[in-house]
């Protein structure tokens, strides 16, 4: 199966707010909620089309002149004028497959087109952008969908309505967030939007092949008649998305482009229960382009049946009795999942927004790393680049191609840490008191703003180890801090569905701005973790282990790394003050890494309420089955 030409690794398809009591705003159709869990990507480098490729979209060619009407046209009496006013036009095509115990439950397509208009009023300087206000959803913007033929009526008049309804709502918001401003009496903020030099990008519209969605449901139907074998297992199920998507994007400052995206996402969740009624579970998330190869079937079924043994292994093990301070080693695989819920978020320049209200006031975090540009955060012989035009890594495609950003802005490579050393944040067009300008990051939309975020986040080491070497330097750390075992981690959990981005705790009086309060990151529990006897090296799985608070300084005591690595792809949902700011949507991020051995973590038991077993045997039993 070969994807078309064209498509980059990055998804823009509309995402959902998550937690609980979040509902969807009143722009948000039931269509653009189901869209949720899907994530761009392709292997394909873009194929760029000539200069009149604008002129053959009918699309585009229609809106330009309808852009410029509405930019000249938006006036209400005493009141600011647009400054800037941009345009997206999203296609999609999306099948889904579900199957529990190796039959479908759903098996559908779903084609459509997305129009989201933002427009900024004021100036760069203060504008109607990163506020949060005017109730949950106060941010604004409009996103609707739009009829998606080839006929660009629809489209028009469409535009014409979003674009009228998303200008009075940023003068409703500019108006509120000057207030804000004026009561905090905060003198010392940056601009809202930087220059950029206008340029334009062209690829060839997205499809998936048709041999592809076949493919998607046998893979979720072969994944999950493994967990028949294992009765232990009470719920096990799989989830599928194929998607392909084109992106159209125009603004008044100049910017033009088409980006396309074919990719495939499969998530596997298993539960049960352990002997003494202690709730399990394991989950499988791969996100990936769709390559020539397909989707991988016969692996994505040999991780969903170490998934299962791994897990029925787990209701067995003995718990994490006591609390444990010491050295502890991550597989490469486990490491890129903790860089996904430490660096990767707060990697981001984007400022935090200005709040009105006191209950969001809130949700609003500071990351660790805003006020530690120019020093060491990570030991002296690590880096971490962020490299959006990269396709592969040691063969394995990455989510994060991208050739240009939401905001139609070039992508470029990004030396985030030198020598441990943090030397610059991603950016969008939204500056910060740091940094100035864009350097083509502008990937996650939340409302009138585009927030800056990785694409694909490299972590490299210039000493490396093998193996067994970290192995043996992680007993011998153990030893000398007298502990009889030391531990090891293969596997950690994704993140509650409420915790959109890093999880931060607070430890600070209350009393700081969101960007001055110090913070820890707060890590799921781990899913595979084992013990390593000291004396003789047995391994033996244990389970109920949770991380306890991680800062800064437990990066930099980071003692050695593997010469193995590993890519974790997913799909980086927006934060939650994000929805607060209208409509958002999520972004494909591949993240790499090597193991990671650290000189001390704090490790708790994970102290759950226990459950009634079931009183009878499964029917999936081969004692009782059928």
């Amino acid at each position: 199966m070969t994807p078309t030409a064209g498509a980059v690794g990055r998804r823009f398809l509309p995402g959902r707010p998550r937690g609980r009591g979040i509902s969807a705003p009143a722009g948000l159709s039931v269509l653009a909620l189901v869209l949720a869990g899907t994530a761009w990507s392709a292997t394909a480098a873009p194929v760029a089309a000539p200069a009149s490729a604008a002129v053959q979209d009918p699309i585009i060619s229609a809106l330009e002149p309808e852009m410029e009407r509405g930019f000249k046209g938006l006036k209400l009496p005493g009141q600011p004028v647009p400054y800037q006013l941009s345009l997206s036009v999203i296609d999609f095509d999306r099948a889904e497959a579900i199957a529990r115990l190796g039959d479908l439950v759903t098996d559908e397509r779903k084609q459509g087109r997305y129009l989201h208009v933002r427009v900024r009023v004021g100036s760069p300087e203060l504008d109607n952008t990163n506020y949060l206000g005017d109730g949950m959803w106060g941010g604004r913007g409009s996103m609707r969908t739009t009829a998606f033929g080839t006929d660009p009526g629809p489209v028009l008049r469409d535009s014409w309505q979003a674009a009228d309804a998303a200008y009075k709502r940023s003068l409703e918001s500019l108006a509120a967030k000057v207030a804000a401003l004026k009561r905090e009496q905060r003198t010392d903020r940056p601009a809202d939007f930087s220059a950029a030099t206008p340029g334009a990008h062209w690829e060839e519209a997205a499809r998936f092949p048709d041999a592809a969605r076949p493919a998607l449901a046998d893979a979720v139907r072969k994944a999950t008649e493994v967990f028949r074998k294992y009765p232990s297992i009470q719920r096990g199920e799989a989830s599928g998305n194929l998607w392909a998507a084109t992106l159209r994007y125009l603004d008044t400052d100049g910017f033009r482009n088409r980006q396309s995206s074919v990719g495939w996402k499969l998530i596997m969740v298993a539960e049960t229960q352990a002997l003494d009624g202690a709730s399990l579970r394991d989950v499988y998330s791969g996100d990936s382009p769709l390559t020539a190869t397909g989707i991988p079937v016969e692996s994505l079924v040999k991780a969903a049946g170490e998934m299962a043994a791994r897990l029925d292994e787990r209701t067995r093990a003995p718990n994490l009795d006591d609390p444990y301070l010491g050295p502890v080693l991550f597989s490469a695989a486990a490491a890129a999942e903790f860089a996904r819920q430490t660096l990767a978020g707060d990697l981001s320049g984007t400022p935090s927004p200005v709040a009105n209200e006191d209950y969001m006031k809130a949700y609003v975090k500071g990351g660790q790393l805003a006020r530690f540009l120019g020093q060491r955060i990570l030991p002296a012989w690590m880096d971490v680049t962020d490299e959006p035009e990269r396709t592969e890594w040691g063969g394995t495609p990455l989510l994060g191609r991208s050739t240009v950003d939401r905001e139609g802005v070039r992508c470029e490579k990004v030396e985030l840490v030198r020598d441990g050393r943090l030397r610059t944040f991603l950016m969008s067009r939204t500056p910060s008191d740091k940094v100035k300008t864009t350097n083509g990051h502008g990937f996650i939309v939340a409302g009138n703003l585009v927030k800056a975020a990785p694409s694909n986040l490299i972590l490299t080491a210039k000493k490396t180890r093998s193996w067994d070497a970290m192995v043996a330097e992680l007993v011998r750390l153990a030893k000398e801090d007298g502990l009889p075992y030391a531990l090891i981690v293969r596997h950690i959990d994704e993140p509650p569905g409420s915790d959109n981005g890093p999880r931060r705790i607070s430890i600070g009086t209350g009393e700081e701005s969101a960007e001055e309060a110090p913070s820890r990151w707060a890590i799921s529990p781990a899913l595979d973790i084992v013990k390593v006897d000291t004396a003789t090296r047995q391994e033996t799985r244990i389970r109920g282990a949770l991380f306890g608070p991680i800062g800064i300084a437990e990066l930099k005591d980071i003692v050695a790394a593997g010469n193995d690595s590993a890519v974790y792809s997913l799909d980086q949902d927006p934060d939650i003050t994000d929805y607060y700011q209208g409509h958002a949507e999520s972004t494909g991020v591949s993240i790499v890494a090597p193991s990671l051995l650290f000189a001390q973590l704090e490790i708790r038991p994970l102290g759950k309420k226990r459950r009634p077993m079931p009183f009878l045997e499964s029917p999936l039993d081969a004692r009782t089955g059928p």
